[in-house]
């Protein structure tokens, strides 16, 4: 939408920032005494997993002060995401890469999953994974906190979310190495 109506049609050329995202005109006419034009473009298929991602749209002219449009792109291609836990782990056995997060479809771009535990001050493991563009998944360590309570073992569910996607949840036992044992002891 323009400012003000131009006295003749006026040529605007229509960029976008996201190469190959946006299929549109490479321009657009604006008819003398009209402060808009309309236009039809379209979001390329690319068949790749690329997620939720934007796209900035730019109608230039020479003299004319434009502000560009941000446009977000919805990816159509879903993949089905995994959060992969062992059924427990035991204070003190030092584990290692026993986790993963994967897709079933490869992602073009890094996807970040951010990971919490509930409840907290049982396991260890990283505060965030990614996958990499080309790879399915990224894998990871827990571990069981070794303290000296004991308090049983204690289901933990851990929960992974990223951009675009679902959340994640799956449940991990941390195991408790503290001996239930006591001996009472009566006077001699």
């Amino acid at each position: 939408v323009l400012a003000y109506a131009p006295q003749s049609p006026l040529t605007l050329t229509l960029e976008t920032s996201g190469l190959g995202q946006l299929v549109l005109p490479p321009s657009v006419t604006v008819a003398a005494g009209e402060t808009a034009a309309s236009f039809t473009f379209s979001v390329a298929d690319d068949a790749l997993v690329n997620l939720t991602r934007t796209a900035t749209l730019y109608a230039t002219a020479p003299g004319v002060i434009s502000t560009p449009a941000v446009l977000s792109i919805t990816d159509d291609e879903k993949p089905v995401v995994r959060l992969e836990l062992p059924a427990q782990v035991v204070e003190g056995v030092n584990a290692t890469v026993n986790a993963a997060v994967s897709m079933d479809l490869v992602p073009a771009v890094a996807v970040r999953f951010d990971l919490a535990a509930a409840p907290t001050a049982q396991i260890s493991f990283p505060t965030s994974v990614t996958i990499q563009p080309g790879q399915s998944e990224a894998r990871f360590t827990v571990r069981a906190i070794d303290d000296t309570r004991v308090d049983g073992d204690v289901p933990v569910t851990i929960t992974a979310t990223a951009a675009s996607l679902a959340p994640l949840t799956a449940v991990i036992t941390a195991v408790d190495n503290e001996s239930r044992a006591f001996t009472l002891q009566g006077p001699d």
